[in-house]
Parts: C-alpha cells; structure tokens; sequence
C-alpha cells in the first residue's frame, strides 16, 4: 500500500462518482419495471395484486410507538391514546392570548395602515381560496385544502 501523500484521491473521487450514478441508474430502472409490471397485472384480480396489497399493508401498520415517558405501547388503544395525548399537547396552549403576543400592545400613532391591522376571517379565506389547495403541506403538515374545510 502507497502513503498516504502518493495515493490517487482524485480516482478514488471519480471512482464514487461512477458508482453512485450506476447505483441510480440501477434503482430507476427497477422503478420502471416495477411500474411496469404494475401496469400489466396491478389492477386485475391477480395474486400479484394481492400480495402488492399486503405488502403495502404491513409496511403501513403502525405495530408500536414510544410514549412521552419513552415507554414502548404495543396495544391499538394505548398507540392511538399516545397519539391522541402527543396532537393535543403540541394544539393546546397555556396562553391566553393564543398565538397573538402583541395583541395588547399600543401601535405606534403615525402607523394607522393595514399592515398593522390583524386580518378578519373573510380575508383569511379569500387568501386560503387564491391558494393552490393540494400543494404541499407548510411546517405544521397540513395543506390549504385542510384549512378550507376548517
């Protein structure tokens, strides 16, 4: 084996790139076969179908989730009771202004303009209507189409 100084980093580099682009070529060819077959035998009554379908199934089924005391819940009811308790703790809050910390504080006397005015609800909806509804989700992982039906 060279030292260090005398080995070739620039091949090794290379030698990865090489790699890395076979591997995603790899991966959508799979991909296009996959969806292939899908199309041929996917929506007929076929056991490729069905065993599509448990596949997806089992990979979709939640089997356990750790609680807020990090304590593993295995039973159906304490995994939705741990999911019911997380969603209510992170929508609930202790403050009574709910999300509005400036809501009493004086506006400056030369500032009377809309920008600092809090929207009504009708203007809330009109902008949430000029929205694309199925875009993706923002931080708090709902879409427009969510808020429109609230």
């Amino acid at each position: 084996m060279k030292p260090l100084d005398q080995q070739d980093h620039a091949m090794e580099a290379s030698l990865v790139e090489r790699y890395e682009q076979t591997m995603t070529k790899l991966t959508d060819s799979y991909m296009q076969r996959a969806k292939k077959q899908w199309i041929k035998d996917g929506d007929r009554n076929t056991s490729f179908f069905h065993r599509a379908i448990v596949k997806r199934r089992r990979r979709n089924t939640i089997v356990s989730v750790k609680d807020e005391n990090n304590v593993l819940q295995l039973m159906l009811d304490k995994i939705s009771n741990t999911f019911v308790n997380y969603f209510r703790s992170i929508f609930t809050s202790t403050r009574t202004n709910n999300g509005r910390p400036f809501i009493h504080t004086q506006l400056p006397q030369d500032a009377r303009d809309y920008t600092y005015s809090i929207p009504d609800d009708k203007e809330i909806l009109e902008t949430l209507k000029d929205m694309k509804r199925n875009a993706s989700p923002g931080p708090d992982g709902f879409n427009v189409e969510f808020y429109i039906a609230t």
